[in-house]
């Protein structure tokens, strides 16, 4: 921390309701009110003079809202009058104000970083209150830089027209991003994730993500949501699922390349691994996956999961076509959710043991649109069946259209078998 004084320091720390206690008002939960916000000033003397600290800092109101090239904090504190801290912060939630899409709206710097800039933003792991939850517009923001890493019940709701770099989401809180552009985006759910509450959503309806959504960590999170636009082309570049422990996974967007893991299960809420599900609100009713990879094992802090045909599991809802799909573990099935007339293809892949395909409509037995290795213009299409013990499986009525190569993955002379019906 660099900064000396009140006018110059860039660390914002949320307190709300003008800094008084018991203050009520609309004012006392925006972001674009001055009274809102303490700085965090290098040195010993207290508040104005007051008590020698012994701390190196003490916390002064602030002299303007934070804008851009500024650190943003919320982080819990008691009362500590010595060091500036006059009530219990947070007095206040935040609830609305910031930014408005082009400039911050409280800001009345004249240069441009700061007007119209990115800040960051910090959630500190004792911050157990919500952030941005209101009935109204609420917060929106322009931060190359977001870390939520809150061991909380509460929402981060970040609201419609922000513009977001990194963003990690980390404790138990739930995330909620709606309408807004973002470049990456890391869920790393902590193990303090439970059944009373804690269950670490993420909700992220109508986004443009310019590059990867990344879900990591403990657990995914009871619901996921991943819906909007790729911002490559209309695809996402990267998404990349591999939790320990997976809750269900709903994708509603079109991607480059989907990677997904396989995860363990115990007794109580994880005895089984939820499906990763595409789905589509798009008019067609598709979904295209460039590439699909279920990988055979997936290796994280919580132990090392190998991959089966139950623990790695896709369900596709919607009409959708894979242009590459290499199965190393897991099933891809028809979802429920998948209409009548919903097409479903596989052009082309490889397939090994511990590997499912269900072609299958859970509703509707005559259902016949899943297509593995219908031709799109490649001169070799369907599955490489690399599997050497016998164990890859493939289920599906009568009327489906097969390819599959059965022999080693470099011999491309291996026998081609086209079949109808049966398993």
């Amino acid at each position: 921390m660099s900064s000396h004084t009140p006018a110059t320091s860039k660390d914002y720390y949320w307190m709300g309701g003008g800094g008084v206690k018991g203050s009520t008002g609309a004012t006392c939960g925006s972001w674009d009110t001055t009274a809102n916000w303490l700085v965090k000033v290098a040195g010993t003397t207290g508040i104005s003079g007051g008590a020698f600290s012994g701390d190196g800092y003490y916390f002064a109101p602030a002299v303007r809202t934070p804008h851009g090239g500024d650190r943003v904090w919320f982080e819990y504190s008691a009362t500590q009058a010595t060091i500036g801290i006059g009530v219990t912060m947070p007095n206040d939630n935040l609830r609305t104000g910031g930014w408005n899409g082009a400039t911050w709206t409280g800001s009345a710097s004249a240069v441009t970083a700061d007007h119209s800039g990115p800040c960051s933003i910090r959630v500190q792991p004792n911050y157990d209150y919500p952030i941005g939850v209101t009935t109204g517009t609420g917060i929106v923001i322009n931060a190359d830089e977001v870390r939520a890493n809150s061991d909380s019940n509460y929402e981060v709701v970040i609201g419609g027209g922000s513009s977001l770099g990194y963003v990690l989401s980390t404790g138990t809180h739930s995330l909620k991003i709606k309408n807004s552009t973002v470049h990456t985006i890391e869920l790393r759910k902590s193990s303090s994730l439970n059944d009373t509450g804690q269950y670490g959503n993420f909700d992220g309806h109508g986004n443009t993500y310019n590059h990867a959504v990344n879900i990591l960590g403990y657990a995914s999170g009871r619901f996921t949501h991943i819906g909007g636009y790729g911002g490559s082309g209309g695809y996402i570049p990267y998404v990349n699922i591999a939790p320990a422990y997976r809750d269900t996974i709903k994708i509603d967007v079109d991607i480059n390349k989907l990677s997904v893991a396989p995860s363990g299960t115990q007794t109580g809420h994880y005895a089984v691994v939820d499906p990763v599900s595409l789905h589509s609100s798009a008019s067609n009713h598709r979904r295209s996956i460039l590439t699909l990879v279920q990988s055979p094992e997936n290796d994280t802090e919580w132990g090392q999961f190998i991959g089966t045909k139950l623990n790695n599991p896709v369900a596709i809802h919607c009409g959708c076509t894979i242009d590459n799909h290499f199965f190393g573990s897991g099933s891809i099935v028809v979802g429920s959710a998948a209409e009548n007339d919903d097409e479903i293809v596989v052009v082309d892949g490889t397939i090994t043991s511990n590997c499912k395909v269900n072609t299958i409509h859970p509703n509707n037995p005559s259902y016949d649109l899943f297509k593995i290795g219908d031709s799109h213009g490649n001169t070799v299409e369907g599955y490489l069946v690399t599997d050497d013990q016998g164990d890859a499986e493939f289920v599906f009525s009568r009327g489906h259209y097969v390819k599959a190569h059965f022999g080693n993955i470099d011999d491309s002379s291996s026998g081609m078998v086209s079949q109808s019906g049966g398993k």
